[in-house]
């Protein structure tokens, strides 16, 4: 509504201002009154045409700023949830890797894998596969096994050894279990060098 008025009233000072320019160019002297009061009208309306537009366009550009807060708001959100995925997910992978070494660590360098009885028409033996956790040769590797009988007593002890165990390789290892009242045995160590 107020656009078409302040297009009303620049229309008439136009039109005063033309009447005013037209009397004073043919000299007379109503006119120039009618000129200048048009001219002054003429200067005020462009004025506030001018303060409106720039009251206006501060108004258009504040919106837009305003409209464009959400969206950085909201990027800058999605950013905060892909960097705290992403740490999470490092965080993750870092734990896991920990675990793994940890477990690897946890492994004894020469490790038991199996290990049984197995008899023949001569003697028992305790049988088994011991496996080198590490990345190192041994030279020499041995596996010492305490003997026990029913009730629990320690009647003997059983040894096998071997030589130059590589890195993650394995020995199956057989130690003779000599005696007629062996009921149980317990791997009592590991070693090398």
């Amino acid at each position: 509504m107020s656009a078409v008025f302040a297009f009303l009233f620049f229309v008439a000072f136009v039109v005063l201002l033309i009447l005013g320019i037209v009397g004073v160019s043919k000299k007379k002297p109503k006119s120039k009154r009618k000129f200048l009061f048009s001219a002054i009208c003429f200067i005020f309306f462009i004025s506030a045409s001018i303060a409106t537009s720039v009251q206006s366009t501060d108004t258009v550009v504040d919106s837009s700023v305003d409209n464009a807060d959400p969206d950085k708001e909201a990027e800058k959100e999605k950013e905060k949830a892909d960097a705290k995925a992403k740490a999470d997910a490092e965080a993750k992978e870092k734990a896991e890797a920990k675990a793994k070494a940890d477990a690897e660590a946890a492994k004894p360098k020469l490790e038991v894998l199996t290990h049984s009885v197995e008899t023949d028409s001569f003697a028992g033996y305790i049988v088994g596969t011991v496996k080198n956790n590490t990345k190192k040769e041994y030279s020499y590797v041995q596996i010492q096994i305490n003997l026990y009988d029913a009730d629990g007593n320690q009647v003997g002890s059983a040894l096998d050894n071997t030589n130059n165990l590589e890195a993650g390789g394995t020995w199956k290892f057989k130690a003779i279990a000599l005696g007629d009242d062996i009921d149980s045995y317990k791997i009592k160590d590991v070693t090398g060098w």
